[in-house]
């Protein structure tokens, strides 16, 4: 996985997106485990896991699955329709926000919480 895209997904875990998500442990804990959470989920992304995110509010919504087609799909979302997320991310001008986007478009291809 890329850096930038590592970096999205680390800070959308860590800040920008936990008032909405929950992602689901299984699998994850057998994940190197020197690693922070956020950091075995984009292990487990690399490694071809379908990583499974409900709605914090409702533990059994299942809201989306990360996967490597998911996240490469949520940066040709992000581009065409979030452009300036997307031009903040690619001049390393992004913050907690632009990583909620590229996290909520990853999970549900689209923009679904503030």
């Amino acid at each position: 996985m890329k850096q930038l895209t590592q970096e999205l997904i680390i800070t959308a875990i860590e800040g920008g997106s936990n008032y909405w998500s929950l992602i689901d442990r299984e699998n994850l804990d057998n994940e190197a485990t020197t690693l922070a959470f956020s950091e075995k989920v984009c292990q487990g992304i690399d490694n071809g896991l379908e990583i499974k995110v409900f709605d914090a509010e409702d533990e059994m919504e299942l809201l989306g699955v990360l996967t490597k087609q998911s996240v490469k799909e949520a940066w040709k979302l992000m581009k065409q329709d979030h452009e300036s997320h997307w031009i903040n991310a690619k001049s390393d001008q992004w913050d907690a926000e632009t990583a909620d986007v590229f996290f909520q478009l990853a999970v549900m291809g689209e923009l679904v919480f503030g």
